[in-house]
């Protein structure tokens, strides 16, 4: 990275803003773009963000970074990688090797948070790892910063929504063994929110009669719970919680046709008790669990002939 937000010396050429403007209400909000082309030809001193998280993506090789201690190892910069820094990260570079010729853009962010970024930070090594083979992250961060030095103050929205691009990016990441991530190529993230719900529906059908939560089923699937929630509604329509609420007024309806009381119903359909069963099933269903299989029954009894 060519250093924080002020301009160093030792560059060929950078372009990119930082906004000025104060947009408290805005979260996430873009911070800083800028895209550097020819980098430090000494080892930087540290470099530390307490409030920012940090994108850094290499284009080209651009040396080694250690991040959280100058006792760590270093770690290659390879071109088409990024590398994703928490708020108060602590992380050192050196392209002493590379002649000036490095190239790279990066971004300065807040709101990571709640943008689910966390996952992605390996906590082995201190930060997160992005492997980008189709090379998509870097046109939405050198949009960024072409935005802001052509247009300053004015060109933070169009940099706000390049920066929503590379969430969702980042979103659709796939981890891998090792801890780090492979963005995912464009053609197969529709199908990753197919799977996604699917295995979500899945986990809902083994764990009915259990008490299921947002976070237990973003544990399971290694995803963010804003993740989770955000990913399942654009492939079904729903919120996750509401489909789990009407798989389990479908299965009471089975069970109160075969004739379960309703403390068996709401027991083996994950509700906490009778009366929170009975409550949401009528909010559902317009009718209590009784008088639900007294209609239903009623309406499936043979009728009497009519008498001529």
């Amino acid at each position: 990275m060519c250093g924080g937000l002020a301009l160093p010396p030792a560059l060929r050429k950078r372009s990119g803003t930082a906004w000025t403007i104060p947009r408290p209400t805005v979260r996430p909000r873009i911070i800083a773009a800028y895209a550097c082309q020819g980098l430090h030809l000494e080892p930087t001193g540290r470099m530390v963000h307490p409030d920012l998280w940090v994108i850094d993506y290499s284009c080209s090789f651009c040396g080694l970074v250690r991040v959280g201690s100058p006792r760590r190892p270093w770690w290659r910069r390879e071109p088409m990688t990024a590398r994703l820094y928490a708020p108060g990260t602590p992380f050192w570079e050196d392209a002493a090797s590379l002649r000036g010729h490095g190239s790279e853009v990066y971004a300065f962010f807040l709101g990571g948070e709640e943008a689910g970024l966390e996952q992605l930070i390996d906590p082995a090594c201190g930060f997160g790892r992005l492997a980008d083979p189709a090379g998509q992250l870097e046109a939405p961060l050198r949009r960024m910063a072409l935005v802001g030095q052509l247009a300053g103050d004015r060109g933070f929205w169009p940099a706000q929504a390049a920066l929503v691009t590379i969430f969702a990016l980042l979103d659709a990441a796939i981890p891998q063994p090792d801890g780090h991530f492979v963005l995912r190529p464009p053609g197969q993230r529709d199908e990753s929110s197919q799977e996604l719900s699917q295995l979500v529906n899945d986990f809902f059908q083994a764990h009915l009669v259990e008490a299921i939560t947002m976070a237990r089923v973003a544990r399971h699937l290694g995803v963010s719970i804003s993740s989770l929630a955000h990913r399942y509604a654009a492939e079904t329509g729903k919120p996750p919680m509401a489909a789990l609420a009407a798989l389990r007024i479908e299965q009471a309806k089975s069970y109160l046709l075969r004739g379960l009381k309703a403390e068996a119903v709401a027991r083996e359909t994950g509700f906490c008790d009778v009366s929170h069963f009975s409550r949401v099933f009528k909010r559902h269903c317009g009718l209590s669990p009784g008088r639900f299989r007294r209609e239903f029954l009623s309406s499936a009894a043979p009728k009497p002939p009519k008498s001529t």
